[in-house]
């Protein structure tokens, strides 16, 4: 039985390692199709101003300039400041963050990572 189980555990790892290998590839080619498809976004948006324009269309595909925003992440340093401009007593606002914290959700499970 002890062999059967170091078989699977040994099959299972190969194939855990292909996989993550795949993986770290397609990332990477993620990674890059991601910052052509920015830099063309930002080609087409100056191009579709300079001919006054909002929409495209092309091959049956409609193309549309719109505004987008960008929030920043919503950090203790950032909620930190913004009560700090609200409540002045700073006793205050260490134990609101404190509760903060201490309230988070946890969610606790095993993987593995290569090292």
């Amino acid at each position: 039985m002890n062999s059967l189980v170091n078989s699977s555990l040994t099959d299972d790892t190969k194939q855990w390692i292909a996989i993550d290998n795949q993986l770290k590839i397609l990332n990477e080619q993620q990674k890059q199709l991601r910052a052509q498809k920015h830099l063309l976004s930002a080609r087409i948006c100056n191009n579709m101003e300079k001919i006054n324009s909002d929409k495209m269309s092309l091959n049956n595909v409609i193309i549309r300039k719109y505004e987008k925003k960008e929030y920043s992440p919503l950090t203790y340093t950032y909620v930190d400041n913004c009560l700090s401009k609200i409540i002045k007593n700073r006793e205050h606002v260490d134990a609101i963050l404190r509760k903060i914290k201490q309230e988070r959700t946890v969610k606790s499970s095993f993987d593995i990572k290569t090292v």
